[in-house]
């Protein structure tokens, strides 16, 4: 464990989503590689993430279990500065979404790219090599595959003889056909997931935390988006933007209208300054979704 130094940085992860988490790591490793922090304070469910990434368990102190900040001397955490940061006696880096989205911008693309070490990995639970991993739905309703889209992609990548694999929350995906999918996985850890997407022929999914794991893989990634651009969101790979990736959009002119309200605060779910139902969410095709699939898993 380092000594506490008021000159390095205090971090707290404060994200409530795992591809925002995700997106912190990279800021971690390259403070932690400049001996820059002190320490990490974080929920228990963000540890196994951590450990995926390589950072020390030393490192990292827990929150208690009912979600409140456990006092510390040895790393030199103070409770109330927390929400003062500016006035606070020691340098504290909060990280959320608002302030690891800006320390995350001004990276290097190769300090963007970020890979989980495969030697971290569980062992793949998914003996065949013939699988595309998918995921049509996360908690949001503007994140939300259309039902016929979701049985069209399903029944186009049976056609080609693979089988689909479904991950993720099973709540996310409860009003989806999942009699022709292999489910037995969802709900699985952080690191079962990660393994399994690692040996797929890609990942078929909406803009989620399934798209962030995937992408610190290689796997070849085809993601959904409705309102907010994928230029914001495509993932960075050993120093290439967007590489092994293909985004879907909306085929209605009613698409990318928030990424200027992201800046504000905007959630994601309850505001659209359009329309309030998501209509562009209808309007993703699953004829563009298997164009791209078709392109990493053609056999030769």
């Amino acid at each position: 464990m380092n000594s506490f130094n008021k000159n390095k940085v205090n971090i707290l992860i404060n994200c409530a989503a795992l591809g925002d988490t995700i997106c912190a790591m990279p800021i971690i490793k390259n403070l932690l590689a400049e001996n820059r922090i002190n320490g990490i304070l974080s929920n228990a469910k963000w540890v196994e993430l951590m450990e995926l990434y390589g950072i020390p368990s030393d490192m990292i102190t827990l929150m208690r279990e009912d979600g409140t900040l456990t006092p510390f001397d040895d790393k030199g955490f103070l409770i109330a500065p927390f929400y003062l940061e500016h006035r606070a006696p020691y340098r504290i880096h909060l990280i959320d979404f608002f302030s690891f989205s800006a320390a995350y911008a001004i990276l290097k693309p190769k300090e963007k790219s970020i890979k989980i070490d495969p030697s971290r990995l569980p062992v793949n639970p998914i003996k065949s090599s013939g699988y595309v991993v998918m995921q049509g739905s996360t908690r949001l309703r503007s994140r939300t595959m259309p039902k016929s889209c979701w049985e069209s992609i399903i029944d186009g990548i049976l056609r080609l003889g693979l089988e689909v694999v479904v991950l993720g929350d099973p709540k996310d995906s409860s009003d989806y056909d999942l009699s022709n999918c292999n489910a037995e996985y969802m709900g699985c850890g952080l690191g079962v997931s990660a393994a399994i997407c690692a040996g797929a022929r890609c990942v078929v999914g909406v803009d989620g935390g399934l798209i962030y794991i995937a992408a610190t893989t290689d796997v070849p990634i085809v993601a959904g988006y409705t309102f907010v651009d994928p230029y914001y969101r495509a993932p960075w790979r050993d120093g290439v933007f967007a590489k092994n990736f293909s985004a879907v959009g909306p085929r209605g002119d009613c698409k990318y209208c928030t990424n200027s309200l992201c800046a504000y605060g905007i959630e994601f779910d309850k505001a659209c300054p359009n329309d309030i139902d998501f209509d562009c969410m209808k309007t993703l095709h699953p004829d563009d979704f298997m164009l791209a699939i078709l392109s990493y898993c053609q056999q030769d």
